[in-house]
């Protein structure tokens, strides 16, 4: 029997929090991917999100040249630009030299 740890069976209530940091978030439906994506519950004049309440769901997008922000939205600010615990990629690290990067001596047959 495998054992696990109760945090993941039991169900969340309350609203939705970031799991990095906690801060409440609210999710807007991404209306050309039919994702969800985590936005600060309060709107923000150079928010890169618009979005309008659709029932008791925001429906919205990014903006974008194709999509400009319109009259009747609101615009939010994606949760990933402002969470100080957000994860952050890696740095790579330098690949391994080739033959070209080999120093050349010059002079010796």
């Amino acid at each position: 029997m495998v054992r696990r740890s109760r945090s993941r069976t039991m169900r969340k209530t309350g609203p939705p929090a970031c799991g990095s940091c906690g801060a409440q978030v609210v999710f807007v439906k991404m209306v050309y991917t039919d994702k969800r994506l985590p936005v600060d519950p309060i709107p923000v004049a150079d928010g890169n999100v618009s979005a309008r309440l659709v029932g008791n769901q925001l429906h919205g997008y990014v903006i974008s040249d194709a999509h400009p922000h319109g009259a009747p939205n609101h615009r939010y600010a994606a949760h990933h630009g402002s969470c100080p615990d957000r994860p952050r990629p890696k740095p790579r690290p330098a690949p391994p030299p080739t033959l070209f990067d080999l120093p050349t001596t010059q002079g010796e047959p």
